[in-house]
């Protein structure tokens, strides 16, 4: 007989997943390697190449593609990323799609 996972069930291993980042975090922080994901290892990690992300797949980033850092290559925390990822693919292309309307209402309203 095969039982059947309840909303515990899955409370608690969304819990142990959230502590194994921290922790992920905490031993990666201690052995010194970068903190940051730039916009090729966002593309590895989709699936995509880096022309997509910076076309027509921008919702997979962070903020649409704006950097955290204001110099270099955009790059965004693993955290801030990590928070991106988990919302809903549907979510993020919605939520684009009414950014990029707003983008061409402000320059239509600057010309």
């Amino acid at each position: 007989m095969t039982s059947v996972a309840t909303v515990e069930d899955y409370q608690r291993l969304e819990e142990k997943i959230s502590d194994l980042q921290v922790l992920l975090k905490l031993a990666l922080g201690s052995l010194g390697v970068t903190q940051v994901v730039k916009v090729s290892d966002i593309a590895e990690i989709e699936g995509v190449s880096r022309n997509q992300l910076l076309g027509r797949e921008a919702y997979l980033l962070p903020n649409f593609g704006e950097s955290e850092y204001p110099d270099g290559v955009r790059r965004w925390k693993v955290e801030t990323f990590l928070d991106w990822r988990k919302l809903p693919i549907a979510k993020r292309r919605a939520m684009y799609m009414s950014y990029l309307e707003q983008k061409r209402k402000k320059a239509q309203t600057q010309n």
